[in-house]
């Protein structure tokens, strides 16, 4: 018996012995891995093969890669050195566009579109890693035509062109990747059937200006509809069809571009229809509105103001909307100081806003083929004093014309 259970220990120490100890797995921290490995976890993530459009509509619209945007700022958000890791990574590698059918809106927005509502949200910094982005045609087709009869640079006469470049040049100098919309702009596809010397000069001219303001600059792609396929599309010729360029246009851009080191890029659905996206609709009526209040409202609307506690409702007083507002101020400071600071910024971004909207407004009109460069005479609501006090100043003369 003794016999037995010193056999069994003996036995059992033995297999302790023999048996192979596991591996103790000990977790490694995110940030404790080497910076390239961190590099190379990013990229895995968080670049996409697909360009990244800038706005999107929850309209239902489904976007490859959507659930993996939402996703980004759980990882943006774990601590600022990822923050910073990834950012750089996220806006360096990836492409950046404007939608689909925003080519078709006036330069003015496209533009304001762009600078105000993602340059300049994402910061100086993210700004300056971006290497890929579509951007709006930085030529004003009728300025730039006139010019060239004039014998003068386009560039020296565009307005386009002086904004958006130096803007582009001071925000993202290492741009390695232009990619020039003109989709759905049919301004510029109407006019692309001119002859193909004066296009070679007006492509000329923006291809050494976009060199120059961007040494690192690699490729420049021009985006379109259209191409050398069938003429399905072009048979009536009382309808234009809206973004697609005739195939022999095509032909004679893409060999003018192609001298220049350009590329023309395509997009349709393989029968050379252009793709049109679900909220195209509501996109064109953002800039072709029915009425003056539609435009305010939807391509303007003011900046959200939580609603405040009046501070003048002891003053029983008449007082202006200025005197109120800077009575109101200095009783607001002396409540609170920091309230009062919020309140006085927002007042000032409020009016900076309007400010704004009206010099868009002025500037918003619809796009026509005007090449002499001058926009319509908009309609004027004239008072009814107004119009009293011309009839009685022409009875008088056609009096004194009479005597």
């Amino acid at each position: 018996m003794r016999f037995r259970d010193s056999f069994v220990d003996w036995v059992a120490r033995l297999a302790r012995r023999t048996t192979v100890s596991e591996p103790q797995l000990t977790p490694h921290h995110l940030l404790g891995i080497p910076g390239e490995v961190r590099n190379q976890i990013y990229e895995w993530l968080i670049v996409f093969p697909h360009p990244v459009s800038i706005y999107r509509e929850p309209d239902g619209d489904e976007l490859p890669g959507s659930s993996s945007l939402c996703s980004l700022l759980a990882l943006f958000l774990t601590c600022k050195q990822v923050y910073f890791e990834a950012s750089s990574i996220f806006y360096a590698h990836n492409k950046f566009v404007l939608p689909s059918a925003s080519s078709s809106a006036p330069h003015q927005f496209q533009a304001n579109f762009l600078m105000r509502w993602f340059l300049g949200p994402i910061g100086s910094r993210n700004a300056a890693s971006l290497l890929h982005l579509r951007v709006p045609f930085l030529l004003n087709p009728s300025t730039a035509i006139l010019s060239y009869f004039r014998g003068k640079p386009p560039l020296e006469e565009d307005s386009w062109s002086q904004t958006l470049i130096p803007y582009l040049r001071g925000h993202c100098p290492h741009l390695e990747t232009i990619e020039l919309d003109i989709r759905w702009n049919n301004h510029w596809l109407y006019l692309l059937s001119l002859s193909p010397h004066t296009l070679r000069s007006v492509f000329r001219w923006l291809d050494d200006s976009l060199r120059i303001a961007f040494p690192s600059l690699k490729h420049i792609t021009l985006c379109t509809t259209g191409g050398p396929g069938p003429d399905w599309v072009f048979q009536h010729p009382n309808i234009p069809p809206p973004g697609m360029l005739p195939p022999p246009e095509w032909r004679r851009l893409n060999a003018i571009l192609r001298r220049l080191g350009w590329t023309v890029a395509l997009e349709g659905d393989g029968q050379d229809r252009p793709v049109i996206s679900p909220s195209h609709s509501r996109w064109v009526a953002l800039w072709h509105p029915k009425k003056p209040a539609d435009l305010k409202a939807l391509l303007y609307p003011t900046p959200h103001a939580p609603r405040q506690r009046d501070p003048l409702q002891w003053c029983h007083y008449p007082l202006t909307a200025a005197a109120r507002y800077r009575v109101g101020l200095v009783t607001t400071f002396l409540r609170s100081p920091n309230q009062a600071v919020k309140s006085w910024k927002l007042h000032k971004e409020r009016r900076e806003w309007r400010t704004w909207r009206l010099a868009l407004i002025a500037n918003v009109g619809p796009i026509t083929n005007n090449l002499d460069g001058n926009d319509p005479t908009p309609h004027v609501k004239v008072s009814k004093r107004k119009k009293l006090t011309r009839g009685i100043r022409r009875a008088m003369a056609d009096l004194g014309a009479r005597d």
